[in-house]
């Protein structure tokens, strides 16, 4: 057992062992800044939504100040104990049930005793070997990288592991009152860490009592009754919540909020819906096969329901439901497998309410992967018992074990590398065919404070050529623009911004200090005055107005 549990540990530890060698990257900088302007304020965080992960940020700061080394260390040992507990909740997933054991490798007409050795061998071995693939599987999945390589992302590894947690606990046959409690709480704790993550934990607790899973009652009725009892405190929580956020649910789905939480992706709920089902296809390859990753994902050109990407992914995920329901009684395990990964998607899939622009996300499939990775695993260890018996293909079986695990390790090895600079992750991500106006931004901010300012400009102007583009992206690459020295191109796309929302006050500035260097003092003036006007207590503007005037 304790090998079950060590060897994942060791190889997430191993091969994030580079990440300990890492800088801050991309939003673990603004992080950082905001753990600096904090103060106390780091404690009172502690009751905000996600306030679990927010404390552990404040103990790294307590702990390791502004080096980085400690926050990666963090992630690092987070990632292996959730690696861990994924093989321990492996093992207790495919337990087998007592006389119902299977021999995947013995024919009908064997022998007795070959038979009843085929049904031990399958009962006694399959659960470890299905635990420890599902363990190495999860501790090396390439798309795990962006959640342990970023600190700030740890939210989603921190979901899982007290989620694995609360499956645990809840499959716990010690002292079943006590550990049921401690079911509920690691649940609590799983949501305060991130609530989009852990939201359906609770139906995949209740998904468990249901199936004819080791442990579980023989009848349905028995199982049924069973898990309604243990599932009523989720349900009574569920529908106050539900009670609570109904307004706040209303007003989300209003095309104005629609707009502004997709920036500017989707207009409507139902073109939120469409995008959302539109990524499902690329979803299930980085689940299945994450040969491409990158930091920021375009959002699929897909705004209508009939689209056929949407259709698609509509398709996918009814085959990946009637496939969970299929195979309820012939493989309780692979059931429960499909059914976490499509329920713990879910939250925060944009297919229920337009929750992030990010319709595609590493980071979101940490939670939902535990389930590919189970049915990776319990596939494999029951291909391996089959083999076993005959002795005939376990060569070939083994071939293509390490085959997978080697696949992954390497692809995860290349990525966790991707994470060491700026201008390696946004490269990458380039690379990766995803050319939106995010890569492209923080792709010349790579550039610019390496010095390459007219790499930088291109990146800029590259980036405001693309559409959508949210006002707040538009006001910052016209900040860069100038930063950069590109007055001229910072000025053009001022003017055209101004047009439309004449109280930027950026915008009024840098407008101001072009013409003025240009010899037009009225336009300066003028533009100056308004920056003054939305920023009265600003002191360097009034003395320029005041030069101006005199």
């Amino acid at each position: 057992m304790k090998r079950l549990l060590l060897l994942p540990a060791l190889a997430a530890a191993g091969i994030y062992l580079g990440t300990l060698d890492h800088g801050f990257v991309y939003d673990d900088l603004w992080k950082m800044q905001a753990l600096a302007a904090g103060g106390d304020s780091c404690w009172r965080s502690a009751l905000a939504p996600r306030g679990l992960t927010h404390l552990t940020y404040c103990l790294d700061r307590a702990l390791w100040g502004e080096r980085a080394f400690g926050y990666h260390l963090t992630n690092l040992l987070l990632h292996a104990l959730a690696a861990a507990l994924a093989a321990a909740a492996a093992l207790v997933l495919t337990a087998v049930r007592a006389g119902r054991g299977e021999a995947p490798g013995a024919s009908p007409g064997a022998g007795l005793a070959a038979r009843r050795e085929a049904v031990h061998h399958a009962g006694s071995r399959l659960p470890s070997r299905a635990a420890l693939l599902t363990g190495l599987l999860f501790a090396l999945h390439p798309v795990h990288v962006e959640a342990v390589a970023s600190f700030v992302n740890r939210k989603d590894v921190l979901a899982f592991l007290l989620a694995a947690a609360a499956l645990l606990f809840w499959r716990s046959r010690r002292r079943p009152r006590l550990a049921y409690a401690a079911s509920l709480l690691a649940v609590a704790l799983a949501v305060w860490a991130k609530e989009v993550a852990a939201a359906a934990v609770p139906l995949a607790l209740l998904i468990t009592d249901l199936l004819p899973l080791a442990g579980n009652p023989p009848g349905r009725r028995p199982r049924l009754r069973r898990a309604a009892l243990r599932f009523a405190p989720f349900a009574a929580a569920l529908l106050l919540a539900a009670v609570l956020a109904a307004p706040r649910l209303a007003a989300a789905v209003a095309p104005e909020a629609v707009a502004a939480t997709t920036e500017l992706r989707a207009a409507t709920w139902t073109e939120s819906t469409a995008l959302a089902l539109a990524a499902v296809p690329r979803q299930v390859a980085l689940l299945l096969l994450p040969l491409d990753l990158s930091a920021d994902w375009s959002a699929p050109a897909a705004r209508r329901l009939l689209h056929p990407r949407a259709l698609l992914g509509l398709l996918l995920l009814a085959a990946w439901a009637g496939a969970a329901a299929t195979l309820v009684r012939r493989a309780p395990v692979a059931s429960f497998a499909l059914a976490w990964t499509l329920l713990t998607w879910l939250p925060a899939s944009n297919l229920l309410l337009p929750l992030t622009p990010h319709y595609l996300a590493e980071r979101y499939l940490v939670v939902p992967s535990f389930g590919i990775c189970l049915l990776v695993g319990w596939l494999a260890a029951k291909e391996w018992s089959a083999a076993g018996v005959g002795a005939r293909r376990r060569p070939a079986v083994a071939a293509l074990l390490a085959g997978v695990l080697l696949a992954a390790g390497w692809r995860t090895a290349v990525r966790v590398e991707d994470w060491s600079s700026a201008q390696r992750l946004w490269s990458a991500s380039l690379a990766a065919g995803q050319d939106t106006w995010r890569v492209r931004t923080n792709l010349g901010l790579a550039h610019q404070q390496a010095g390459h300012r007219s790499a930088a400009v291109e990146h800029y102007r590259r980036a405001l050529a693309h559409r959508p583009l949210p006002l707040e992206g538009r006001q910052t690459l016209v900040r860069n623009l100038a930063l950069a020295g590109a007055s001229g191109a910072a000025t053009h796309e001022c003017r055209r911004l101004l047009a439309e929302h004449p109280d930027d006050f950026d915008c009024h500035f840098i407008v101001a200090e072009t013409v003025l260097r240009r010899g037009h003092r009225e336009e300066a003036l003028r533009h100056y005055r308004r920056a003054l006007e939305l920023r009265p207590a600003d002191r360097q503007i009034r003395q320029r107005v005041e030069a101006l005037q005199d």
